[in-house]
């Protein structure tokens, strides 16, 4: 399989990461950080101390690990050296992505990795809620990301496969949702 598409338009210096890490990090946390920070400069939420930003998301099940094992393992010349394990770890594993935003985005507020077969964007959007609520954060980033293979994800029979996926790379689905106080949202 090829590395994760299009790493080139993915600007690795405007997150704090090198070509490198970008390229070993798999293909649903990439988009995970693309699209958090979209939905963070929508709201106009600029990065930093305040206001207090919490991270609520979880990577689909069916991805974590399986890129790594196809597409860095493999080529990996010293699998003990940390200057290769630490980043394969970071851009892999499911429990870093909400860690890893909040610290990327600079920002202060919990950070949970939330895992809940096909409910975790659900979930993660419930604790959201929940730690607004109590005080925790003022606004929340809440959410998931998968990015399947489209061929394993059809040999599979996880979803109908058709056409239009036939020429696809990976088939995508992120979600990261700007929660917040609806007195907030009105000025109130």
């Amino acid at each position: 399989l090829p590395m994760v598409p299009d790493t080139e338009f993915f600007d690795a210096s405007f997150f704090g990461l090198t070509p490198s890490e970008v390229e070993r990090t798999e293909p649903s946390q990439r988009l995970f950080l693309e699209c958090a920070w979209e939905a963070l400069e929508r709201a106009g939420i600029a990065p930093g101390r305040r206001p207090a930003v919490g991270v609520f998301a979880g990577v689909g099940t069916s991805t974590s690990g399986s890129y790594e094992a196809r597409n860095i393992l493999p080529r990996k010349e010293h699998p003990e050296d940390p200057v290769f394990a630490i980043p394969n770890t970071l851009g892999n594993s499911p429990d870093y992505m909400a860690t890893r935003a909040s610290y990327l985005f600079d920002l202060v507020g919990p950070s949970f990795a939330v895992q809940a077969a096909c409910a975790t964007s659900l979930l993660a959007i419930h604790l959201a809620k929940e730690s607004i609520r109590r005080g925790e954060c003022t606004v929340a980033l809440a959410g998931g990301a998968s990015a399947e293979d489209a061929a394993e994800a059809a040999r599979e029979d996880i979803d109908p496969y058709d056409d239009v996926m036939a020429s696809a790379a990976y088939r995508t689905r992120v979600l990261p949702t700007l929660v917040r106080r609806a007195l907030d949202q009105l000025g109130g």
